[in-house]
């Protein structure tokens, strides 16, 4: 597993894909995304929204989301 932080440039929510720091990253179905201790769909993710995912590559150069943490950004309360 590997753990990446930044922002996320991008969104297809129709392909569930994420772009972070422009790098692209999978998003399964059955993952959890957090916002605080709030579950979240992937519809909630927005570009310019700072995040901690944790990835892994399967096949090796493809990124796979194993969790979302979106970050405290200032309007919302942890």
């Amino acid at each position: 597993m590997r753990v990446l932080e930044g922002t996320i440039t991008s969104v297809d929510w129709v392909g569930s894909v994420m772009s972070v720091n422009n790098i692209r990253i999978n998003v399964p179905s059955d993952i959890k995304i957090y916002k605080g201790n709030e579950l979240i769909p992937l519809e909630d993710l927005k570009t310019g929204d700072s995040v901690t995912v944790t990835y892994y590559d399967d096949p090796p150069g493809v990124h796979n989301a194993a969790s979302v943490t979106v970050q405290y950004s200032g309007d919302w309360a942890v």
